[in-house]
C-alpha cells in the first residue's frame, strides 16, 4: 500500500534526504501538489536525474515545487529537469546562472518564450558557447535589450548558420537588442552569420559596437 498520500505535509518535509531518495516511482508520482510545495532543497538535490524528471516528480506537480528548492537541482540532476514545466516568472527566474550553464543542449531549445522574457542579465551569462548553436531563435528574441546584453562574446560567436548561410539566431536580433550589444558580442561576430543581422538591427549598432565588428566580415 503507498502510504505517501496519508502523510502530513509536515512529515514529508521533516523526510531525511536518504529516505526521500529511495522513494519509488509510485511514490514520487503520488506526492500531492500540498506536500510538493514542502519539498526541500536537500530533497530535490538528492534525487538522480531520473527521479528529478517528467516520468517521476518532474510532470504536472513540477510547478507546486518552491522556487528556493531549486536551488537543490545540481549537475547531476538538472539534466533530468523538464525544464517547459518550470513556471516562468517564480520558478524559471530562480534558476542560478551556474544552473542554466548546466543545461543540456536538448533541454536548451525547450526553453519558452515566456521563460526567455523573464530571463535576468545574470542567467543569461550562464549560457556556453556549446548550448548556443540550440537557443531557439524565437527564444533569443524574446530576450530584453540588457539580457541579451548579458551574453557572453563566445556565445555570441557560436550562432551558426542554421538555413542556406543564414543564421536565423542573428536575424532574430531585434534593433533594441543591437543598440545595446557591446564592443566583444560584436567582435564575435564573423563574415559567416553577419550578413544575417536584419538591416534595422545593423544601423541600431552604436559607433563603438561597429567598429568593434572584424574588418573582415563582409556586408
Amino acid at each position: 500500500t503507498n502510504i505517501i498520500p496519508n502523510l502530513d505535509k509536515s512529515f514529508v518535509a521533516a523526510m531525511p534526504t536518504k529516505t526521500f531518495a529511495a522513494l519509488t516511482q509510485a511514490q514520487l508520482v503520488a506526492l500531492s501538489e500540498e506536500q510538493v510545495n514542502v519539498l526541500t532543497s536537500a530533497q530535490i538535490a538528492s534525487l538522480s536525474s531520473t527521479k528529478i524528471g517528467s516520468a517521476y516528480l518532474g510532470g504536472a506537480d513540477l510547478a507546486q515545487v518552491k522556487p528556493a528548492a531549486l536551488a537543490g537541482l545540481t549537475k547531476t540532476n538538472i539534466t533530468g529537469l523538464d525544464i517547459a514545466n518550470l513556471t516562468g516568472d517564480g520558478q524559471f527566474v530562480a534558476l542560478t546562472s551556474t544552473q542554466i550553464g548546466l543545461l543540456s543542449t536538448a533541454q536548451v531549445p525547450l526553453i519558452t518564450s515566456d521563460q526567455a522574457t523573464v530571463l535576468t542579465p545574470t542567467q543569461a551569462a550562464g549560457f556556453i558557447a556549446k548550448q548556443a548553436p540550440y537557443i531557439e531563435s524565437t527564444d533569443l528574441a524574446a530576450l530584453s535589450p540588457k539580457t541579451f546584453a548579458a551574453l557572453s562574446a563566445d556565445v555570441i560567436g557560436a550562432f551558426t548558420d542554421t538555413s542556406g548561410g543564414v543564421s536565423a539566431q542573428i536575424q532574430a536580433i531585434t534593433p533594441e537588442q543591437a543598440a545595446l550589444m557591446t564592443t566583444a558580442q560584436a567582435k564575435a561576430l564573423t563574415g559567416a552569420v553577419i550578413d544575417s543581422l536584419a538591416t534595422d538591427a545593423f544601423v541600431a549598432l552604436s559607433p563603438a559596437s561597429l567598429a568593434a565588428i572584424p574588418a573582415e566580415c563582409v556586408f
